[in-house]
């Protein structure tokens, strides 16, 4: 009787969840400040969880919540260091660690028999909580300030380690675009985001009006 029982709810329920998918992802992602002509690919990596519902056939909705260290190379950028009273040019390692929980609507596709084709678009939420910036004193150019046109980036310098964004302002949003491909319960991902917002600022008087666009490729598992 409990058996028959519990076989009537699951066959009842069945049609509630059965759009429900979840998975698991993981891999590496290059960005770069695609507004500036001399940013260079930087290498990071995202990982987290993801969950899709699939309606009226052929479309699913998705989020997630990930965890993406993201950021550019600022390559050859003129320095002003105040209380030296010096000018210096530096290369630049401009990244942060991100939560992000994505909201995207796709259209999914049975290729053939345990292969399935997926392309997608949406937002991100960005929540930046960890700075990973660097900068690399390359040289100084003289020992006395004398700012011109050429000059890229004016902040207040304490030390080597110091944050080159201190005031903490970050992109809180971004546009996706990706495709995957599912075989059985393997899937590989291969996206492209990019940032709505500025990345940050040196100080409160001199910002950096920097976009970020960031091309990731993630292997999961899809339930």
């Amino acid at each position: 009787m409990k058996k028959t029982i519990f076989l009537v709810l699951v066959i009842s329920l069945s049609p509630l969840f059965a759009g429900n998918h979840f998975g698991i992802k993981g891999g590496i992602n290059t960005s770069t400040f695609y507004d500036d002509d001399d940013s260079a690919f930087l290498r990071g990596y995202s990982y987290g969880i993801n969950y899709e519902y699939s309606f009226m056939e052929h479309y699913y909705i998705g989020t997630g919540l990930y965890y993406s260290k993201i950021g550019g190379w600022l390559k050859n950028k003129v320095l002003i260091v105040e209380h030296l009273e010096t000018l210096g040019r530096i290369d630049i390692r401009a990244s942060a660690g991100y939560l992000i929980i994505p909201l995207n609507v796709g259209y999914l596709l049975n290729v053939k028999k345990n292969y399935l084709f997926k392309v997608y678009t949406g937002y991100s939420y960005l929540f930046p909580f960890i700075d990973y910036t660097y900068r690399d004193d390359k040289y100084v150019i003289n020992d006395s300030i004398d700012p011109d046109s050429n000059i890229d980036y004016d902040f207040r310098s304490i030390g080597r380690g110091e944050s080159v964004f201190p005031t903490g302002k970050y992109a809180n949003s971004a546009i996706n675009l990706g495709a995957a491909m599912v075989y059985k319960r393997y899937c590989l991902d291969l996206s492209m985001h990019y940032q709505m917002d500025d990345f940050g600022t040196f100080d409160n008087l001199s910002k950096i009006k920097k976009s970020l666009i960031t091309f990731e490729m993630l292997l999961g598992l899809y339930f």
